[in-house]
């Protein structure tokens, strides 16, 4: 009895090391990343290299053309005159500071990101300190959207958070190269659901071989 409850553990335990090692539907990277502050170099697909100090990533999203779908996916379901669209040049009035004017990049963690003049760095604001937000350019006679309290359910650009000596900026992590000391990307529901039901299985399982030792244990009358 001894020799089959302990080949059911292992074939357990073989089980659960299976499911966490095999690919998920988000990509993963280091479990072991910067700390917060912390002077990094961050190497970009161009060849260049950013210096500034970690502030953290944002979102989840790693691949440039997902991102673009389901932030078209999103903007369809409250309609185009209420969101803007992706590459958009937009006029932002904060609540302080000057307006800024940029393409719209995406949205990270309740913040708008708008484009600069170097494509791998984005400037982001939050949408509870912005007053108004209208098209630039040929349609700036629009009216402005009126709805950007509520763009805080937009999905959110997976983006590395970086205070440089010329400000605070977002470098999209498709853009860099080297993604080793990355957060790693979170775990889908799926992945997650799994590991819960490995976990409750394996608890059954140890509370049935404690039971049955017990049993084994009572002296026999």
């Amino acid at each position: 009895m001894r020799h089959a409850l302990r080949l059911a553990w292992l074939a357990l335990f073989a089980a659960m090391l299976g499911t966490l090692s095999a690919p998920g539907t988000t990509l993963a990277y280091s479990l072991t990343t910067w700390s917060w502050n912390e002077p990094i170099t961050l190497k970009l697909v161009d060849g260049r290299q950013l210096e500034g100090r970690y502030r953290g990533v944002s979102g989840r999203v790693s691949d440039a053309d997902s991102y673009a779908d389901q932030y078209a996916k999103w903007r369809a379901e409250h309609g185009a005159d209420a969101v803007p669209a992706l590459g958009d040049t937009l006029l932002v009035t904060p609540a302080a500071g000057e307006p800024l004017r940029g393409p719209l990049r995406g949205f990270t963690n309740k913040r708008l990101v708008l484009g600069t003049a170097d494509s791998c760095l984005g400037v982001s604001l939050p949408l509870k300190e912005i007053t108004q937000v209208r098209l630039a350019g040929e349609r700036a006679a629009a009216p402005p959207f009126a709805a950007h309290q509520r763009w805080k359910s937009a999905p959110s650009l997976y983006s590395v958070a970086l205070e440089t000596e010329g400000g605070a900026f977002d470098v999209p992590v498709w853009r860099v190269a080297s993604k080793e000391m990355l957060p790693h990307a979170r775990a889908g529901s799926g992945t997650t659901l799994v590991v819960g039901v490995l976990v409750a299985a394996v608890l059954l399982a140890g509370a049935a071989a404690a039971a049955m030792a017990s049993s084994f244990s009572q002296p026999m009358i």
